[in-house]
Order: structure tokens, then C-alpha cells, then sequence
């Protein structure tokens, strides 16, 4: 478990809370604690400064939780054969 100096406070909105429940559970996870939030973006600049987090996530529709299936730095090369 991580101590209380290195915890981020991770902001998660959306207007679907099934999706900010799922990030959320990434996010605790991971030792940080979550703030789950369903909202539009026109009240996420009060959301934020009234929880006061260290870091926003906002997911958008059709995106999906991070897992490492998406890890692959060398899918991005262009390998050349010589």
C-alpha cells in the first residue's frame, strides 16, 4: 500500500457512472484514492475546485479502462528488412 504522501487524489468524471465506477476500481487499485463523479463537462470546473484533486480523469464515450493489452511499444515501429 502506498503512503499518504505518494496517494494521488484522482478525479474520475463522466456522465455515465457505470464508466467512472469502472476507472475507479482501476484507480484504488492501483493505491490512489478515487473520486468518482457522474457530471457533464460544463460542471467539471466547480467539481474540481471543490474536491481539489491532484490529478482529472474524464473518460469519453466508447473509450475504455487502460489495460496492459495496450502496452506493445513496438507496434508503433516500422521494421525494415535489410
Amino acid at each position: 500500500m502506498l503512503e499518504d504522501t505518494e496517494r494521488l487524489r484522482i478525479l474520475i468524471a463522466d456522465g455515465h457512472l457505470r464508466r467512472v465506477h469502472e476507472v475507479a476500481e482501476v484507480v484504488t487499485k492501483l493505491g490512489h484514492e478515487a473520486i468518482p463523479r457522474e457530471t457533464d463537462l460544463e460542471a467539471l470546473g466547480q467539481l474540481t475546485s471543490t474536491e481539489r484533486p491532484h490529478v482529472t480523469i474524464v473518460t469519453t464515450p466508447g473509450s475504455r479502462v487502460w489495460t496492459d493489452d495496450f502496452s506493445d511499444v513496438f507496434s508503433v515501429f516500422r521494421w525494415r528488412s535489410q
